[in-house]
């Protein structure tokens, strides 16, 4: 597997310390959430050039922005909400030179005919126009419904602005098949996240693990990316293990390198 970085929170508080790191444990790119001394808020647009300039000088690209939302909750639709601080995020994407802003839509009907579609499909159109505007990209994260589901959603709304993080354990934590979706959403993925886990079976939740130990076929999910030629990064987004930190990345490098 090609193109591999990591969530670069997972390697310290200290940021410039974790990208850092990050280069020096061979990744290939860094995605960032949208908080702390990096929020729209805080960052200054010197401050953006330079850590720009700083994640390119480690000879790493940041992947894309991680904005820890959901824009419709359930039915509740909430995105008016977040488009103020969207619009924020996505001039932050556009002049870090990161178009791809990662967030997660929340739980939507698999029924075409629900009218929570329509509003569903009216907001994310907003959504998209004002990504565009900014030269950004929404990947939403998969996992809350089936990938056809998701992809009829992203088809219906038709904007290269809106496409998905394709996210196999996310799926399968949440009882969705990993590898049943991705045909489906193959022409939308843009960004990957690599994590594993397995299933209790008396709680029916996902125990993070480390990657490859765990339920998640990343052997076949590897030959499927390779096979659709993709072209963005797989990022490691949880470690999953009382491990160093360090110790822990380093092994899920070599494993993503291994079966890719």
């Amino acid at each position: 597997m090609r193109r591999i970085g990591i969530r670069a929170e997972l390697l310290g508080k200290d940021l410039r310390r974790a990208i850092r790191r990050a280069a020096e444990l061979g990744f290939e790119a860094v995605q960032l959430d949208v908080a702390g001394e990096v929020a729209p808020d805080r960052l200054s647009r010197t401050g953006r050039d330079d850590l720009r300039k700083y994640v390119s000088s480690l000879g790493l690209r940041l992947s894309a922005w991680h904005y820890p939302a959901r824009l419709a909750h359930d039915v509740g639709l909430r995105v008016e909400e977040h488009l103020e601080t969207l619009t924020k995020v996505f001039r932050l994407a556009f002049e870090t030179g990161a178009p791809i802003v990662v967030t997660a839509l929340g739980r939507i009907p698999t029924d075409p005919a629900h009218p929570a579609r329509a509003q569903v499909e009216e907001l994310l159109e907003d959504l998209a126009r004002l990504a565009d505007h900014w030269g950004a990209v929404v990947a939403l994260e998969t996992g809350t419904e089936p990938g056809e589901t998701l992809a009829e959603l992203l088809r219906a709304v038709d904007s290269p602005a809106l496409r998905c993080n394709y996210d196999p354990a996310n799926l399968y934590v949440k009882g969705y098949d990993p590898l049943a979706a991705f045909e489906p959403l193959v022409d939308f993925i843009v960004h990957c996240h690599a994590w594993d886990a397995r299933l209790d079976a008396v709680s029916e939740t996902g125990t993070v693990v480390p990657l490859g130990s765990g339920e998640v076929p990343w052997p076949e999910i590897a030959r499927y990316i390779r096979e659709a030629a993709f072209q963005g990064y797989v990022i490691v987004e949880q470690l999953g293990n009382a491990a160093p930190a360090d110790r822990s990345a380093r092994a899920a490098l070599q494993y993503l390198r291994r079966i890719g």
